[in-house]
C-alpha cells in the first residue's frame, strides 16, 4: 500500500493507494519486487509472466488488445482476449493507476505522480507528460474524438485534445477528491467523487453540473456507466449504487458482502458486476447477486473489462479471464 495525507473540509485524512508495500514511487525498487520470479494467477498456461509483486489497478481493451497497467510501470498486454498476456515495465517505473481507450484505439494511462502515458492500439510505443496538476490525479478516461480527461484531489478537473501537450483546466475550487470519470456516450460524461458529488455534463464537457447526491458518507472507489441513463458506482463496505436516469438520484442495490468494491461494471444486458477486496467476485443477475464462476483469486481486485465471452479482473499478481454464460438481465 502507498498512503499519503490531504486535508479536506473534516480535517486531515489518509488517502490510500494500493499499489505495493513500503515503496518510494518510480524508484523501480523496494521489498514487494523481491521473488519477482514466482508467478501470480493468469490465465496463461506454463509460460505465465505475471509476477506475485504485480499489483495492476486497470484493464482496458480495444478491438486488437487488452491492456492492465500497475505498480512500478508494469503493463501487460493479451491480444487473445485475456488466455494470455505479455508483461512489459516502462522504464522509469511509474505507479500506473488508471488506464482508457481513446477513440483512435489507442491508450492512455494515468501514474499517481500526475503523469500520462500515450501508447499506439497495439500498446507497444509509450509517451509521457506531465500534466501540470497541483495535487494527486486519481481517474482517467478518454472520448471517441481523443480527448484525453482526469480527475484528483482539491476538484481537478482536467482536459487535452491534443496527447497532453495543452489541458484545459474546469477544476473546482473547493477542497474534494474527485475519483471517477467517464464518458458513456460522445456528449454524455460523469464524475464522482467524495462526499458523495456527481458531476455530469450533456455538452462533451464544455460545462458540468450537480447531479444527485450519492450520499455524504459515501466514498466511490469505481464507476460505470452503461449509456446516458444506466450506471452503477461501488465503494466501502460493500455499498453499490445504481441509477437508471443519468445520475440524478441513485437508489442502494443490496449488497452481497462486506468487503470495499474497487471496480464495478454494467453489462449490456444490464448485469452488474463488482469486484473488491480479498477476491471479492460478484454479478447481479435478474434482481439476485451470485458469485462469479472460475476460480476467483483470493487477492485485491481492482480492475474489470468484458471481453467477448468473458470478464478480464486485474488485481494483485491476478490477471484472470472468467467466462460469463447468459443469464437473466437485473431487473
Amino acid at each position: 500500500m502507498w498512503e499519503t495525507w490531504i486535508r479536506n473540509r473534516n480535517g486531515w485524512r489518509r488517502l490510500v493507494v494500493a499499489l505495493c508495500c513500503a515503496v518510494t514511487l518510480g524508484a523501480g525498487t523496494g521489498a514487494c519486487r523481491k521473488n519477482d520470479e514466482a508467478a501470480g494467477t493468469a490465465a496463461s498456461g506454463p509460460a505465465n509472466p505475471i509476477r506475485r509483486s504485480d499489483r495492476f489497478q486497470a484493464v482496458a481493451g480495444n478491438d486488437r488488445r487488452f491492456v492492465a497497467v500497475g505498480a512500478y510501470g508494469v503493463v501487460a498486454v493479451s491480444s487473445d482476449q485475456g488466455k494470455t498476456w505479455v508483461r512489459h515495465e516502462l522504464s522509469t517505473a511509474p505507479a500506473l493507476i488508471g488506464i482508457a481507450v481513446c477513440g483512435d484505439g489507442g491508450f492512455a494511462a494515468l501514474d499517481f505522480a500526475g503523469t500520462l502515458w500515450r501508447s499506439d492500439k497495439d500498446a507497444e510505443k509509450w509517451q509521457s507528460a506531465k500534466i501540470p496538476a497541483a495535487d494527486s490525479l486519481l481517474g482517467i478516461t478518454c472520448t471517441p474524438d481523443n480527448r484525453i480527461w482526469v480527475v484528483g484531489a482539491r476538484g481537478a478537473l482536467l482536459s487535452s485534445a491534443d496527447s497532453g501537450r495543452n489541458w484545459r483546466d474546469q477544476s473546482l475550487d473547493e477542497d474534494i477528491q474527485l475519483l471517477n470519470i467517464q464518458f458513456s456516450t460522445p456528449s454524455f460524461g460523469v464524475v464522482t467523487g467524495e462526499f458523495g458529488r456527481t458531476l455530469i455534463s450533456r455538452d462533451g464537457g464544455a460545462s458540468w453540473d450537480q447531479a444527485g447526491s450519492l450520499g455524504e458518507t459515501f466514498y466511490p472507489y469505481a464507476m460505470h456507466f452503461l449509456d446516458a441513463d444506466r450506471g452503477v458506482v461501488g465503494g466501502l463496505a460493500g455499498v453499490v449504487q445504481e441509477t437508471r436516469d443519468g445520475g440524478h438520484s441513485w437508489r442502494t442495490l443490496q449488497s452481497p458482502s462486506p468487503a470495499p468494491f474497487y471496480g464495478v461494471l454494467m453489462r449490456p444486458d444490464g448485469q452488474v458486476i463488482a469486484v473488491g477486496a480479498g477476491g471479492a467476485a460478484f454479478r447481479l443477475a435478474a434482481g439476485v447477486w451470485e458469485a462469479l464462476p472460475g476460480d476467483v483469486p483470493k487477492a485485491d481486485l481492482r480492475g474489470l473489462a468484458l471481453t467477448r465471452n468473458a470478464v478480464l479482473i486485474a488485481g494483485t499478481a491476478t490477471l484472470a479471464a472468467l467466462p460469463l454464460a447468459e443469464t437473466p438481465a437485473a431487473n
